[in-house]
C-alpha cells in the first residue's frame, strides 16, 4: 500500500522510525499502536489492517498508554544531549528538573498529546506577567524542547509551543558592573578567607563552581623575568545535584583552561594558601570551618552582607565574571583569547560578558593617532 494512500499513510518520524496510520470504518483516522523500525513494516500493517476491515473483522486496537507530561518531561531531561551530542552537565539536569518542577506544574497532570497551544499560550501568559521573563523563558524552552521529542516520537503531529519571543524574553533588568575601586573594597570587607575568593572571580573569571573546587595543585607560583605570578589550572568543578554538592566536570570542555594572574596578586594569594587553605596537594582552596566544601549558601549569606555594608546592593556574584571580561577587553585581549579566559564553548556566551566599562570616556577618547599627521602644523596655523 503506497505511503501517500489518502485511507493509509506511513510517515517517517525524525527519530527514524515509521507511524502507521488509516482511516477506520467510521472514516476516522487511527494510529498504529506502535512505531515501525522501516517503511516496509508499517505498510505490512496497513495491509493487515485493510484486510480485517474487508473481511468485517476490524476492531480499534488498544492504543498503548499516553505517558503524563511530567513522566515524559524527566525522561526527555535524562535522553538529552547537548549540541555535541554528549549528556548534560550535572547542574543542567538538575537546572531542568528545578524548572519542572517549579514552573511547569499545569502540565504535569496532563497527557502529553493533551497539552494544547491554548495551554501553553495561557501558561505563558501567566509566567510572564509575574516579572520573571527570563525563568519563564528557560523553562519555555524546556517545554518546547520536551514537546520536541514527543513530535519525534509520532506522540503529537505538531509542536503547540508557538509562543512568538519566548524563545528570547528576559526580564531586562540591567546588570550593575563595579568599578575597580569596588571590586578592592568589596574583598577588603567581605570575611578575611573569602578575599581570594573575590579576586578569582573578579580577576581571574573563574565561575562559583569552578573557584570552590580548587585545590592545591591546581595553584603554582610561575617564576619569570618580570616577577612571580600564580597561575590556576581549572579542570574540574563543583555542581549542586538536589541537595548534594558533587564534583565533576567544567560546565563544557572549553571550561578547561589555565589563567594567568596578575603578578600583583602575588601576595595575596599567597597569603590564602598560608592562612586558609586545605593541608596537602588535595586540600580545598576554600573550605568551612568544618572542612567542607563552600555551598552557594554560605557563600551567598557573607557576600550579600558585604556588599551591603559597601553599599553595592545591586552587585551580584555573577558580576563580577563580568567585570573580569571587561576589564579584559579595555586593556586590549583579543576576542579569541577572552572566550579561552572565560572558558566558554561559544562565542555568543562570551560576547555576554563585555560591557561599556564605567567612567572610561577619556580612555575611549585618546586613541593612538598618528604623529605623522601633525607635521608642520605649528608652522601652517603661524601662517594663518
Amino acid at each position: 500500500m503506497a505511503s501517500r494512500s489518502s485511507w493509509g499513510k506511513a510517515r517517517k518520524l525524525k527519530s527514524g522510525m515509521y507511524q502507521a496510520s488509516h482511516l477506520n470504518p467510521l472514516g476516522k483516522r487511527v494510529n498504529a499502536p506502535e512505531t515501525f523500525r522501516t517503511k516496509k513494516m508499517a505498510q505490512v500493517w496497513l495491509a493487515e489492517q485493510q484486510t480485517l476491515i474487508a473481511q468485517g473483522k476490524w476492531a480499534p486496537t488498544q492504543q498503548s498508554q499516553t505517558e503524563m507530561f511530567k513522566d515524559f518531561a524527566e525522561r526527555h531531561i535524562q535522553l538529552q544531549t547537548s549540541g555535541k551530542g554528549k549528556a548534560l552537565h550535572g547542574s543542567t539536569k538538575a537546572l531542568y528538573t528545578r524548572l519542572l518542577n517549579n514552573d511547569l506544574k499545569d502540565f504535569h497532570e496532563l497527557e502529553v498529546p493533551s497539552v494544547t497551544s491554548k495551554n501553553v499560550e495561557e501558561w505563558w501568559l501567566g509566567k510572564s506577567s509575574s516579572g520573571k521573563l527570563t525563568t519563564a523563558s528557560k523553562a519555555y524552552k524546556l517545554l518546547h524542547a520536551t514537546m520536541n521529542r514527543a513530535l519525534a516520537d509520532g506522540i503529537i503531529s505538531t509542536n503547540p509551543c508557538r509562543v512568538r519571543g519566548a524563545h528570547t524574553a528576559t526580564t531586562g533588568k540591567d546588570l550593575y558592573l563595579p568599578t575597580v575601586e569596588e571590586v578592592g573594597v568589596l574583598a577588603l570587607t567581605i570575611v578575611p578567607e573569602l578575599k581570594a575568593a573575590i579576586v578569582l572571580a573578579s580577576y581571574g573569571g573563574l565561575r562559583f563552581g569552578e573557584w570552590t573546587a580548587l585545590t592545591r595543585e591546581d595553584v603554582e607560583l610561575i617564576q619569570s623575568k618580570d616577577g612571580s605570578f600564580f597561575r590556576v589550572r581549572v579542570t574540574k568543578a563543583f555542581s549542586k545535584i538536589g541537595n548534594r554538592i558533587e564534583l565533576g566536570d567544567t560546565k563544557s570542555k572549553a571550561g578547561v583552561r589555565e589563567i594567568d594572574l596578575s603578578s600583583q596578586l602575588t601576595p595575596l594569594i599567597a597569603e590564602h594558601l598560608i592562612s586558609y587553605a586545605g593541608q596537602g596537594k588535595t586540600g580545598l582552596l576554600f573550605t568551612t570551618s568544618t572542612n567542607a566544601p563552600i555551598s552557594h549558601h554560605y557563600f551567598i549569606k557573607r557576600f550579600n552582607n558585604a556588599k551591603t555594608l559597601t553599599g553595592l546592593r545591586e552587585l551580584t556574584p555573577h558580576a563580577l565574571r563580568h567585570f573580569g571580561a571587561t576589564e579584559k577587553v579595555r586593556l586590549g585581549i583579543n576576542f579569541a583569547d577572552l572566550r579561552k579566559w572565560l572558558g566558554d564553548s561559544t562565542n555568543h556566551a562570551a560576547l555576554g560578558y563585555v560591557h561599556a566599562a564605567p567612567n572610561q570616556d577619556s580612555h575611549l577618547r585618546e586613541m593612538p593617532i598618528s604623529s605623522t599627521l601633525f607635521t608642520n602644523m605649528e608652522a601652517r596655523l603661524s601662517a594663518k
